[in-house]
């Protein structure tokens, strides 16, 4: 009897950790989106609907995802390492940032925001003089490109900040 072949059952061994969970991240995460994408329309080739760009990225993932699972069964890696919660859990709440306070104060001061907090993730933060203007010019530059450029319906002010740039019209009116 082999080492593989145990009461009956085969056993499947995963040679690399990092990469199975890895492929089990995206795995779970294109199943999720694709459960999502079914409450939208797909459309067709000629007409794409809104359920059709989340569908294909959603579709990819679990390609790439079952992929990377199968190269964890077929090839040598490292075992996981240690979780860095930190960067985690800050990324994560940049990106809930950006969500919550576009609507509220703009996509400049929300993108300072989104940016503000990623940057703190990193163990190698410390503010200082360039990155905060650095931060600025892309919040410019962002703003410039998205709502005036391409005109997407992103607030340059938000709800939080329309009765103050209204005491500004109203104070230049009088």
């Amino acid at each position: 009897m082999t080492d593989d072949f145990k009461g009956g059952a085969a056993m499947i061994a995963i040679r690399s950790p990092k990469f199975f969970w890895n492929g089990a991240i995206f795995l779970a995460t294109g199943l999720f989106g694709l459960s999502v994408a079914q409450n939208y329309s797909f459309g067709t080739t000629a007409r794409i609907g809104p359920g059709f760009f989340p569908a294909i990225v959603s579709g990819l993932l679990v390609v790439v995802g079952l992929l990377t699972i199968l190269k964890s069964l077929r090839s040598h890696g490292e075992p996981v390492g240690r979780i860095h919660w930190k960067p985690l859990l800050l990324i994560t709440l940049s990106v809930i940032c950006f969500g919550l306070l576009l609507p509220r104060i703009g996509l400049p001061l929300t993108i300072l925001a989104s940016c503000i907090t990623a940057a703190v993730a990193s163990t190698w933060f410390r503010f200082a003089a360039v990155p905060a203007l650095l931060a600025l010019a892309f919040a410019a530059l962002c703003t410039l490109a998205f709502s005036i450029g391409l005109g997407l319906p992103m607030p340059v002010l938000g709800s939080w900040l329309q009765p103050l740039a209204e005491l500004f019209t109203a104070a230049r009116t009088n």
